[in-house]
């Protein structure tokens, strides 16, 4: 089984059981290829929680500087067959850059001296504060 996503192919090779600490799973093995040669392997899993009961889905992913790949297991289907959810997300870590460049610009605006306040020299706080109440302004 396996299916082409841009220039990616993902293989299903096998799903098989695992008993984790507190968990049921089954454990799907996808290998990627890119022009024929393998790129990655993810672990996408289906889990059953033993104490609850409730079913989740642990993605397989192969981050990248330039690229992501996600993979999660669906359902089986009725003829043996798996459903699986296959995702590039192109630049994903560059949402981060941008943000880090961001907050470079915020904190070099607020060390930016032209920015600042001064006291104006012979204006002291309480000296503006009593002229304020007087109602004049030097």
């Amino acid at each position: 089984q396996s299916a082409t996503l841009g220039d990616y192919e993902f293989r299903l090779e096998k799903v098989e059981p695992v008993k984790g600490p507190n968990y049921l799973s089954d454990m799907g093995f996808v290998t990627v290829y890119l022009g024929g040669e393998s790129v990655a392997t993810l672990f996408p899993e289906k889990r059953r929680y033993l104490a609850s009961g409730q079913v989740m889905t642990e993605a397989g992913i192969d981050a990248g500087f330039f690229r992501d790949l996600y993979l999660s297991l669906g359902e089986q289907l009725e003829d043996g067959a798996w459903a699986v959810r296959v995702q590039v997300k192109p630049f994903v870590r560059w949402l981060w850059l941008g943000a880090i460049l961001i907050a470079l610009g915020g904190t070099l605006a607020v060390m930016d001296k032209r920015y600042r306040k001064k006291l104006v020299a012979g204006r002291s706080p309480a000296r503006v504060a009593s002229n304020v109440a007087a109602g004049t302004t030097a």
